[in-house]
């Protein structure tokens, strides 16, 4: 059958100025139990604007970088992150890894150490179909 995506929701207003770039989060995988995801998903939200910035600042550079950063990192019994790594894109993934590894989460339950491996898709939003000439 032919494919096509049909994508829905309203248009936003034109007016000039850029559409900023997205940054969605994966599914996050390997914790266990000790701490809900929802919860790292929350803690890392809060810091989503410096893991987009990580990306942005990129952007000048290389106009149509776009893909997925995995970073592993350990949160340590009192909920700081011991160690940090990320992969994917060279030039973000230092960036992001640095932002996620200043992130003070919930000591996990159980006082051990937990492995987390999160994905971030960046991705440009997309500034809509081109104009037709």
């Amino acid at each position: 059958g032919p494919g096509g995506s049909s994508s829905s929701g309203g248009v936003g207003p034109g007016g000039g100025g850029s559409v900023p770039p997205t940054v969605s989060l994966g599914a996050p995988g390997g914790q266990g139990e000790a701490i809900d995801p929802a919860i790292i998903r929350r803690y890392i939200r809060r810091n989503i604007a410096q893991i987009q910035r990580c990306y942005e600042q990129e952007l000048p550079g290389d106009p149509k970088l776009a893909g997925t950063v995995t970073v592993r990192f350990k949160i340590g019994p009192d909920g700081k992150v011991i160690e940090a790594s990320a992969a994917g894109m060279p030039t973000v993934d230092a960036c992001v890894a640095g932002v996620i590894s200043t992130i003070e989460f919930p000591p996990p339950r159980g006082g051990g150490i937990v492995s987390v491996n999160y994905p971030f898709i960046f991705q440009q939003a997309d500034p809509g179909p081109p104009p037709t000439p």
